[in-house]
């Protein structure tokens, strides 16, 4: 009687897995995590190639192209005797019921003459003004994409007979792009379009002309204080007046930039494992200085406990603090400059399949 009711057990178990919606619920069950797997990696590895740079080591990206996983569900039956002291022997039957996941994940190198060259090809004025219009801080966006504003430099000038460093040089470049995020908070400032000409320009309100930032905005660009429109050109060199002349950066240019904000660790400053230079009165300079405010990626020789993104790196964790809003907010920036950057020569975008087999 006991097998008959174990094996009748049994049908009802098929039966119930059979009506029941498998699909969903493995959805349910996976998709999340692939998800976060797949964009804690991504961030990982772009961190990764910031404190690779840092050391002057070379970047390198391993995209992953599709992930594909089963799911198999089985039922089976076993019979069983066992030997119960003063019963004897008692036969019965074992249901087994078992849930199998198979992942498979392909990877693809991002190389070739194509990506290289986009990554090497400068932020266009297009890509500013969109990231600008996105509701990314103008501040934020220029001092990670732009090398120069008309002849303010976004970096610190080095003498080359001693390879000493001027601290104060960014200073000027610092209270520009602030400047512009004061108009753009007091909505006096937008980027567009020019329909005309096709250019693309700053439009500033006449209301603009009455406020500080504005005048210190145009002193430092030697600017007329009376203009509306003020076209932005990407060219190395100041072609027009009145006009805004920027040396926008690459995402690789962008990635080395950023990399100086790596808090090495003091043994390997003392092994030279990185560059170093001092400033004009022949201190050692914290290359870190130029980010300030901006991004920031620390050292410690143990996993932090608080870390936004962290990565094990030449016997060292390095990362951002989950508490550092900026460097977060840089860090997320930096992600979208780099799918703007190189996302066409991706042919194929991560693919979640689950197929299912009962």
């Amino acid at each position: 009687m006991r097998l008959i009711l174990q094996f009748f057990t049994f049908i009802v178990l098929i039966f119930i897995m059979g009506c029941v919606h498998l699909g969903p619920d493995a959805v349910r069950t996976s998709r999340i995590d692939y998800n976060n797997a797949l964009r804690t990696t991504e961030d990982e590895q772009m961190l990764l190639n910031i404190v690779r740079l840092r050391y002057r080591d070379r970047m390198y990206f391993l995209e992953a192209d599709t992930v594909t996983t089963q799911f198999a569900y089985s039922a089976s039956m076993e019979p069983g005797l066992n030997w119960i002291p003063g019963v004897g022997n008692n036969e019965s039957l074992r249901n087994r019921v078992a849930i199998e996941e198979r992942p498979t994940v392909t990877y693809r190198p991002l190389r070739g003459k194509d990506f290289v060259e986009r990554i090497l090809t400068p932020v266009s004025p297009e890509t500013l003004i969109l990231l600008s219009n996105s509701g990314w801080p103008i501040s934020r966006i220029l001092r990670t994409c732009i090398e120069r504003i008309n002849n303010l430099e976004n970096n610190f000038k080095t003498n080359h007979r001693d390879f000493t460093v001027d601290s104060e040089s960014h200073q000027p470049f610092i209270d520009v792009v602030y400047a512009l995020r004061e108009l753009e908070l007091s909505n006096l400032v937008e980027g567009a379009k020019d329909p005309e000409s096709g250019q693309i320009v700053l439009q500033f309100k006449a209301a603009a002309h009455k406020h500080p930032a504005f005048l210190k905005l145009t002193s430092a660009l030697n600017l007329q204080s009376d203009l509306q429109v003020i076209p932005l050109v990407n060219a190395i060199e100041r072609q027009a007046p009145d006009v805004i002349t920027i040396q926008a950066r690459s995402f690789d240019s962008i990635m080395f930039f950023l990399s100086q904000s790596v808090t090495v660790p003091e043994q390997h400053q003392a092994e030279n494992r990185i560059p170093l230079r001092n400033d004009e009165q022949g201190r050692r300079f914290n290359e870190a200085l130029v980010t300030k405010e901006l991004f920031n990626v620390y050292s410690a020789p143990e996993r932090p406990a608080k870390a936004s993104v962290a990565v094990f790196y030449r016997d060292n964790w390095f990362y951002i603090d989950d508490s550092d809003s900026a460097s977060k907010s840089t860090f997320s920036l930096l992600t979208q400059i780099f799918a703007l950057q190189s996302g066409s020569i991706q042919q194929a975008a991560p693919i979640l399949t689950i197929p299912l087999s009962n």
